[in-house]
């Protein structure tokens, strides 16, 4: 069956998803590529915050022996070339400090471990005109280990969130 046919079979909620067979000549190739600004690389997320609002950036395709088979880009921007305002930014130390202080007064037994801090840019606007401005953050990926029990048996889990801290102004954008 076809990608197409497929489409329109999965459709009618009456039918159940089947398992499909792929051969060597379905064989593709997932490309992601990363958006940047100078060597950091743009936040991927979109999401809300306040009155200001924060726009994913990210570039994918799927390719095989025949072509391009898909291509999305979100986040591509024409970017203003004049002058850089200079800006005093948060060092790492006072980073980590703040992080720290974020988790000192939550009591769990399950430990909160910083995995990766990672410097980036988030392509920020006012969800009303097509302008965007980017402010320098870090991204704190975060992982938690969580013990459950259920039904008398032990099982853990991990959780992994992302923290993005402003490194102008020192604030959580949350």
């Amino acid at each position: 069956m076809s990608d197409q046919e497929y489409k329109e079979y999965i459709k009618d909620p009456t039918n159940e998803p089947m398992k499909r067979d792929f051969a060597k000549r379905d064989e593709g190739y997932l490309v992601v590529m990363s958006v940047c600004v100078g060597e950091n690389v743009l936040y991927h997320n979109d999401y809300d915050y306040g009155e200001r609002f924060y726009c994913g950036s990210y570039i994918w395709a799927i390719v095989n022996k025949e072509g391009l088979v898909t291509f999305q880009a979100s986040g591509i921007y024409n970017v203003d070339v004049s002058e850089p305002e200079e800006i005093e930014v948060l060092s790492l130390v006072n980073a980590k400090q703040a992080m720290n202080q974020k988790f000192e007064n939550i009591i769990s037994a399950n430990k909160v471990e910083c995995k990766e801090i990672q410097q980036s840019y988030l392509a920020v606007g006012d969800g009303k005109s097509q302008t965007v401005s980017f402010i320098p953050v870090y991204v704190f990926l975060i992982e938690q280990k969580i013990n459950d029990t259920k039904g008398g048996e032990q099982r853990q889990a991990i959780e992994t969130m992302s923290f993005i801290l402003d490194m102008e102004n020192g604030k959580w954008i949350e």
